[in-house]
């Protein structure tokens, strides 16, 4: 299907005619004149918390149907200027405590006084989410399980990127780090993975509007035929990261179909929004200043590998200087600065957030490796008559890495120091770093957001938006270099452009005391991406080179677009403010859609019950919320995968031709993933406990699978087909605790469990799909699992004995584990002391995946690994009497993959802080607030992995399911020291 016959399917022109006039309206309605001034009184107060008396900062106080209000500041303390006189509902609302109102009356030139005392809550029900419904809705609402992480909430963490974010910080969220190297990225995952072929990430959001959600380039990449600087995936920069963490407010994480119906195709990866601050809640005419100055230092300690550090034997082999095969001898302290600085305020009907950001990381290798960026936003919002809203966000950020070749490439500097003397540079590893490979990544983000709400009972809200990646990757390869003697060039040029169109439209009456919520819209999303790739080798001496400098040169250049449109309709039923049922439509076209295929459709069905309001339940189980939800969500084919394309080539006559590429499939239609899920939430004893569970089953139906073609068709390789079903199910438990709540002292113990069980249940004709190396999706087995050779005698004093597939095609290579885990916990404690001293501390367990290790496998066919050096003495010298069937397997002068593909269950220490606010009096003058935090990131690990790291590894291959561990960087350990002010 084209990307116009997607615009004529899903939009009839009366549509297009009904949107023009909405549009009109509100250009007419920004004409309307503000309102006037008039004599005014204030409101002031403070916030506290009503157990320990300790001041709630950041506490919205505002009055109730008006634009008006503040933040609470220093100690609790809030000014509302520009009240007008009479009776007023000043009302407080700040996460975790239940929203309060009190009534107050103004007078002109007097200020009237309202305290708050806040009892605190685990689950707080009034608490407002945006991402996964029509609108903006109270939590009580929502029948399906939504996260959210606000700023509050990791203020007393080690943060420097959104993966540290949202790292351990949503249950079912995993955030999959792939190394330590300065300016690299995470892979993130909700719920598992569900497709064979497409992308397995979720979809991004920033203040309404989708941005590109997968990754840079990785450095060296290319397709280009013979282009010896190849790609090494684990090496890549996330375009998320490119948001200032400063600038965020609150994150919300939708994490299934139940959940993800509204955003239709491409959303059964789940949804993550992100909404950054604003001036909204400040007090008139006040402008709050916030700088933010932190210096640190990375470290990585010596990799001695599995056991720790050689044995005597291993040293006196290799001689005294060996050590430096440990990198003991590269590694450094790179040093870390953050420099951040922010203004928001409120002048009349404008409110407005402005910050900038400059972060720069030496990284723990030789100065070649580095990362250096900045960031800057500008959020405005005004409202030009009382019923008309008018916001505009906007980010820019450049950034510049500098990366040194790593992974398993002949070039690759840990490959080259791992391997000792036996590597590719005969052991002068400092030529590695002659070559040259630069990132220059440039991202812009700008949304447009109007309001419409001419009463109380119809709103109306139109985004667009605007998403701008632009990548350029220099790889430098100088004349006469040890690796290409005659030098290369490669440039690879990254860009994706995403439009979004947002329509929306919120009806809400009152019908026989039932409250009814009816909505419906539509959304376009138009993505255009463009690569280009060149190469030039082969220069005629040292000169400073260029594309056109190489005797030999080539290029490539894609340009791909998609575009997905859909529209759908939503109703809402509520009974007694306690029972809400809801059930809403979204139909879908896309670009990739097979010609034949026409539109999708995605239900969804849901429901809450709040019964805890009823009179029976009991007092002490003060909140508790029913819900139970169904929903279907999309995943479209690839750009091209529904066409036949021919792909041009150029014949031995050096004439233009054509080669069959894909033969296509005009019925080919998206992936659907249906999902149901049910849970509690619940907040008991004064909100000492709060406990949120969730169970969800997944199956995604007509999964694309590719299946080998006919030769006779014309057409090589492999045709995709909706063709497969695939299971997915879990639990999801946040337990959030406060066993000591005093005046002085209080102690927060958090702990987070969620499980993934995936199982291909059909493929088609074919029971397995290789997706991989050992690596396969087959039927009735986790998807993405390891199959290879498996020891059954691994602890006798033997030779191996090998297990045996029950399918002749598989031989010896028997089910070894998943890919990705299936266990995640997060354990998380804080302790207050006083009113200005918070120690925290966060970390997290990953269990039931396993991995292969290629640098095990490489370095011990060199005699290099040190776990296996003394064992391939004994084997050399004959003497096996101590050495068992696995050491043997495993130790071997070519191992077996299968015994080092081991258990990659980690627990690491996440994060260690300590936060002290200065109290008022100590406070130097000039500023409002000063806090000193000091936090420690990876202090130490856990792991029987047989490799350097279970968290490093290389994410080849398109839907990411391939993993391996191949001499990359491991996270590294960070210390950092931060002083935040307001003024």
């Amino acid at each position: 299907m084209s990307w116009t016959d997607v615009y004529r399917r899903v939009f009839s022109a009366q549509a297009s005619r009904t949107l023009l006039k909405v549009c009109a309206a509100v250009l007419v309605l920004l004409a309307l004149p503000a309102r006037g001034a008039a004599q005014t009184g204030t409101v002031t107060g403070q916030v506290t918390d009503a157990t320990t008396g300790r001041g709630l900062v950041g506490a919205q106080v505002f009055l109730v149907g008006t634009q008006i209000g503040s933040l609470a500041g220093g100690e609790g303390r809030y000014l509302i200027l520009g009240v007008p006189p009479g009776t007023h509902q000043v009302q407080v609302m700040l996460l975790g405590y239940p929203t309060e109102t009190q009534e107050v009356t103004v007078q002109v030139d007097q200020a009237s006084a309202a305290d708050f005392a806040l009892t605190p809550r685990a689950i707080d029900l009034d608490e407002i989410v945006v991402t996964g419904t029509a609108g903006a809705v109270g939590r009580r609402e929502v029948g399906n399980s939504i996260s959210a992480i606000n700023a509050e909430d990791v203020r007393g963490r080690a943060i420097k990127t959104m993966d540290d974010v949202l790292a351990a910080s949503a249950t079912g969220l995993d955030i999959l780090y792939t190394g330590g190297d300065a300016g690299s990225g995470a892979t993130i995952r909700i719920r598992g993975v569900n497709s064979i072929t497409q992308e397995n990430e979720p979809l991004i959001y920033v203040d309404g509007i989708r941005v590109y959600s997968g990754h840079y380039i990785p450095p060296k990449s290319g397709p280009l035929p013979g282009l010896t600087t190849a790609s090494t995936p684990g090496q890549r920069s996330s375009p998320l990261n490119d948001i200032n963490p400063e600038d965020v407010a609150r994150v919300e994480v939708i994490k299934g179909a139940a959940a993800t119906t509204l955003y239709g195709t491409e959303a059964a990866g789940g949804v993550i929004q992100i909404f950054t601050k604003s001036g909204t809640g400040l007090q008139q005419g006040v402008t709050v200043w916030d700088a933010k100055i932190t210096q640190g230092v990375s470290h990585l300690p010596v990799q001695w590998g599995p056991h720790g550090r050689p044995s005597d034997a291993w040293f006196n082999t290799h001689g005294p200087e060996s050590e430096g095969i440990f990198l003991d001898q590269w590694l450094d302290y790179g040093y870390f600065q953050e420099y951040s600085l922010s203004a928001r305020g409120r002048r009349d009907e404008l409110t407005y957030f402005l910050s900038g950001r400059w972060l720069g990381d030496e990284g723990v290798f030789p100065s070649d490796q580095q990362s250096r960026e900045w960031t800057v936003r500008a959020n405005t919002s005004f409202a030009p008559s009382s019923a008309i809203t008018i916001g505009f966000n906007n980010h820019l950020s450049r950034r510049r890495v500098d990366w040194i070749a790593n992974g398993g490439e002949a070039e690759g500097f840990m490959l080259n120091v791992l391997r000792g003397g036996r590597d590719y540079t005969e052991d002068q590893d400092e030529l590695v770093l002659e070559l040259d490979f630069d990132d220059y990544q440039t991202h812009w983000i700008s949304g447009i957001d109007f309001g419409y709400q001419p009463t109380t009972a119809l709103e109306m809200r139109a985004a667009l938006g605007f998403d701008y990646v632009e990548q350029e990757h220099i790889a430098d390869t100088p004349f006469g270099s040890w690796f290409v003697p005659r030098g290369e060039r490669g440039l690879a040029g990254f860009r994706t452009e995403t439009k979004t169109i947002d329509f929306r439209t919120t009806y809400r009456a009152d019908v026989g005391g039932i409250a009814t919520n009816t909505s419906a819209g539509f959304a376009v999303f138009d993505n255009l991406v463009r690569h280009t790739h060149g190469l030039s080798t082969t220069f005629a001496g040292p000169q400073e080179p260029t594309l056109t400098s190489g005797a030999v040169r080539q290029v490539v250049e894609n340009r791909l677009r998609e575009v997905n449109a859909g529209f759908f309709v939503q109703e809402v039923l509520g009974f007694a403010d306690r029972v809400y049922l809801t059930a809403g439509l979204r139909v879908d076209g896309n670009s990739a859609f097979g010609s034949d295929f026409g539109l999708q459709t995605y239900p969804k069905l849901s429901g809450s019950y709040v019964i805890s309001d009823e009179a029976f339940w009991p007092t002490a189980l003060e909140v508790t919320k029913l819900r139970v939800a169904f929903g279907e969500s999309g995943k479209a084919p690839g750009f091209f995968d529904a066409e036949r394309v021919w792909s041009p080539i150029q014949t031995k006559t050096g004439q233009p031709g054509v080669s069959p590429q894909n033969l296509g499939n005009a019925a080919l239609g998206p992936e659907r993933t249906r999902e149901i899920e049910a849970g509690f939430e619940m907040s008991a004893w004064d909100g000492r406990v709060g406990l949120d569970f969730s169970y969800y089953y997944q199956r995604t139906l007509d999964a694309l699978v590719p299946v080998a073609l006919d030769p006779t068709l014309g057409f090589q390789g492999s045709q995709l087909l909706n063709i497969g079903t695939i299971d997915n199910k879990g639990i999801e438990v946040g337990l959030d605790t406060e066993p000591v709540r005093t005046r002085n002292l209080s102690w927060q113990l958090g702990l987070g469990v969620a499980t993934n069980k995936s199982e291909v249940i059909d493929l088609g004709d074919d029971d397995a799909v290789q997706i991989g190396g050992r690596i396969w999706a087959r039927e009735g087995y986790p998807l993405a699992s390891y199959f290879d050779f498996q020891v059954t005698n691994p602890d006798e004093i033997a030779e191996p004995v090998y297990a045996q597939d029950p399918d002749p095609r598989f031989g010896r290579r028997v089910f070894i584990g998943p890919v990705f885990p299936e266990l995640n916990w997060t354990v998380s404690s804080a302790v207050r002391i006083g009113n200005n001293l918070q120690i925290s501390a966060r970390g997290e367990f990953k269990g039931g995946q396993v991995m292969f290790s290629r640098t095990a496998e490489a370095n011990t066919q060199r005699g290099t690994w040190p776990a296996c050096f003394d064992i391939q003495q004994k084997m050399a010298a004959g003497n096996l009497s101590d050495v068992t069937a696995l050491q043997r397997s495993r130790c071997k002068e070519r191992p077996d993959r299968g015994s080092l593909t081991t258990n990659a269950d980690f627990f690491r220490l996440r994060s260690l802080a300590l936060t002290y606010d200065l109290p008022p009096n100590l406070v130097p003058g000039g500023l409002s607030s000063l806090a000193l935090h000091a936090a420690a990131t990876n202090l130490f690990k856990i792991t029987d992995y047989w490799g350097l790291d279970p968290e490093t590894w290389n994410t080849a291959g398109e839907p990411q399911l391939t993993r391996n561990e191949n001499y990359l960087l491991p996270p590294v350990q960070r210390f950092d020291f931060s002083l935040r002010m307001s003024f």
